[in-house]
């Protein structure tokens, strides 16, 4: 078997043959055998500002977007909640009457009875006696005497009115 590391080896730059003991004059850190503390030491910094800087940004986008869906939540759900008292105010009967809730009394004739600014009440299409109110920090419905919160528990809703633009007078 022929060994091939006994023989001469032959460097080319540019098109010239060189002999090895050249490329010494060339580069001179071809036979360094390590490096220095100092060396050691400025690189591990180096990469370990990186990895800090690094899992910095990448905890800040972590927590931009937990704050994101969590806005994109509460959004949801108060739109969900909005859309769906909309439908039915829109819907909504004359009173004759026969819807009391929250123990307050009722004017004949009229579609919507504002109690006070946290709550509605009016009769829904299905002729339900039905109201919304503001409790707890949640908003929540009564449907013929069942009751139920409309947002979520983790939504705290802090201040809730209603407001009517309506004649004064009850038409008949």
């Amino acid at each position: 078997a022929k060994n091939i590391f006994t023989k001469r080896t032959q460097f080319y730059m540019i098109g010239i043959n060189l002999p090895r003991n050249c490329m010494r004059k060339i580069n001179p850190f071809i036979n360094k055998r390590g490096v220095t503390l100092l060396e050691l030491i400025v690189a591990i910094g180096l990469f370990a500002t990186l990895i800090l800087s690094a899992t910095s940004i990448s905890q800040m986008v972590i927590a931009s977007q937990y704050n994101s869906l969590a806005s994109r939540n509460i959004q949801q759900s108060l739109r969900y909640a909005m859309e769906m008292m909309s439908k039915e105010i829109r819907m909504a009967k004359k009173n004759n009457g026969s819807c009391v809730l929250f123990g307050l009394p009722t004017v004949d004739n009229k579609i919507y009875n504002p109690s006070s600014g946290d709550k509605l009440f009016f009769i829904n299409k299905d002729g339900v006696c039905t109201g919304y109110y503001f409790e707890n920090g949640q908003l929540k419905i009564d449907r013929g005497g069942l009751s139920g919160a409309i947002t979520s528990a983790e939504i705290k809703i802090l201040n809730m009115d209603f407001f009517i633009v309506d004649d004064p007078a009850a038409a008949p």
